[in-house]
């Protein structure tokens, strides 16, 4: 059997990495997000992936240990999860008609064994006013979500449409990281 640990306690990674049909198991650690600002942001993001495997991977070395981490940019500002609900409204109210661009790291670790990606998925949401945004904050899916939106769920209401792929926005590039563990860690799902 595979001995692989999810190192992410998002609902939503449990259910596309379960796509895959590979058992799994989820295990997760709490760190200090920290971006080392020095590297291009692909380079930060798949670092942070890392951090959030590294724990799980030292704890089971001979486990096959994914670490996600998930951004959105908008004109070059870097943005997580909201403060609250007001930083959720003044995020969704600033992506109003507006590209911004998803990106989703993982990094896979297998004892001393690393590969790490990223994907990037570009979002054009839709002209929005104020009382469409407060409706849909009112479905309170922005909690806990980079860029205050879920684009699977109700936040779909608020996107024109992305270029890309969807499952990077939702967090986890499926395919993606289905190719690494087949072709660097002899997984067949």
């Amino acid at each position: 059997m595979n001995n692989i640990i999810l190192a992410s306690l998002s609902p939503r990674r449990r259910e596309l990495l379960s796509q895959l049909g590979v058992p799994f198991r989820v295990e997760s650690t709490n760190i200090e997000e920290i971006m080392d600002d020095r590297l291009p942001l692909d380079l930060r993001l798949e670092d942070l992936a890392y951090q959030k495997a590294l724990p799980i991977a030292r704890l089971h070395p001979h486990a096959i240990v994914i670490g996600a981490d998930t951004i959105v940019c908008f004109h070059d500002q870097v943005l997580g999860k909201p403060k609250d609900y007001q930083d959720a409204k003044r995020m969704l109210l600033m992506f109003s008609g507006e590209s911004q661009y998803v990106y989703t790291s993982i990094t896979v670790l297998q004892g001393e064994k690393r590969v790490s990606f990223t994907s990037k998925t570009e979002v054009v949401f839709k002209i929005l006013d104020e009382k469409q945004v407060e409706a849909y904050l009112a479905y309170n899916e922005w909690q806990d979500k980079a860029g205050a939106y879920a684009i699977q769920g109700a936040g779909d209401m608020l996107v024109d449409h992305y270029v890309g792929d969807f499952y990077t926005i939702v967090g986890l590039p499926v395919e993606q990281l289905h190719k690494v563990l087949k072709e660097e860690f002899d997984i067949e799902a």
